[in-house]
């Protein structure tokens, strides 16, 4: 209906607005860096449209900082604090990137608007990292996305014989990319290198290396996933660098991104996998946590072996299957 669209075209208007007044505050030097990012803006989608419009005045505009636009959202403020914590402690973080199939960093992700080679650089330098070319550096491994563009959201995988909710077999390729991204993995780590997984073959979407490496992310969006593991693997080398590195910290939060973005994103969130499944009232919801609870529980345990480790406090932030949050109990000093 008309007034529907107009309502629509109306907010895009104002949110247009925002965004160029922000292009004016850093080319007065009140904003840098300026980060434009957008979730959920596919290459052809009225949100791509404006950011040729931004772009044009990002060039003509004398604007001494840094303007970025990138696919992301859910997870700019944690770039942002990587970025702060690099300023405050004077340390630059410092990644190489590798794939295990390089066509794949020039595929855009679903749901996303840029190549992933782009989304990578830009998130990198959004957390005020650079990309380098050191065999001393951290490695960022990029397990590139799905050329199909799949959503590992809604896909059941049995061990009988892995196929989709649609009845459709996951085709040779997914398991061939995953154990080439595995071997990668295996080879940068035998080699001494620190790595950081963004696995980012399906939208929300394993081998006994993944304890090995520094940090993890896998659900959401391609950008959300990306965002957040470059912002974990940034600030565990800024705080290597000053001396405040929390170990435990660090790898409960590699254990909880695990659980989350693998062992409930695409294993027990299955009973609820219908889009974004709200719960009826608190009694279904309540035992929705108690089974997810035990789910993620023995999850937990099997990935790394330690009973004295347990999942608790599981809760369904809004009501609804699609965020999860959870407490992980146990000594990881």
């Amino acid at each position: 209906p008309g007034d529907i669209v107009a309502d629509f075209e109306r907010r895009r208007l104002r949110n247009h607005h925002v965004n160029l007044e922000a292009i004016a505050l850093a080319s007065e030097g009140v904003l840098d860096p300026l980060l434009i990012t957008a979730d959920d803006t596919a290459e052809h989608s009225a949100g791509s449209v404006e950011q040729v419009w931004l772009r044009q005045w990002t060039r003509v505009l004398p604007i001494a900082g840094e303007v970025l636009m990138y696919p992301g959202a859910d997870e700019v403020a944690a770039v942002l604090v990587a970025r702060q914590l690099a300023a405050h402690f004077g340390v630059t973080p410092r990644f190489t990137v590798e794939c295990a199939d390089p066509p794949g960093m020039e595929r855009i992700a679903k749901y996303e608007n840029s190549p992933m080679r782009e989304a990578v650089e830009r998130q990198i330098r959004a957390s005020g990292s650079l990309v380098v070319n050191d065999p001393g550096a951290m490695v960022l491994v990029v397990h590139a996305p799905d050329p199909k563009r799949r959503d590992h959201c809604g896909m059941v995988i049995d061990r009988s014989g892995q196929h989709d909710a649609n009845g459709a077999a996951f085709d040779v390729a997914d398991t061939a990319e995953a154990v080439k991204t595995a071997d990668l993995i295996a080879t940068l780590l035998a080699a001494g290198r620190d790595v950081a997984l963004a696995d980012l073959r399906y939208s929300n979407g394993r081998r006994g290396i993944l304890l090995d490496i520094v940090a993890y992310g896998g659900w959401n969006t391609a950008g959300n996933a990306l965002g957040s593991v470059v912002a974990a693997a940034a600030a565990i080398q800024i705080g290597r660098a000053a001396g405040t590195l929390d170990a435990g910290a660090a790898q409960r939060m590699l254990l909880h991104r695990l659980i989350e973005d693998y062992a409930y994103m695409t294993l027990a969130r299955n009973p609820y996998n219908a889009g974004v499944y709200s719960f009826r009232d608190r009694g279904e919801e309540a035992r929705a946590e108690a089974a997810v609870a035990d789910d993620l529980d023995a999850s937990l345990k099997r990935l790394t072996g330690r009973l004295d480790l347990g999942i608790t406090n599981v809760t369904f932030p809004w009501h609804r299957s699609f965020e999860i949050d959870f407490t992980i109990v146990g000594d990881l000093a």
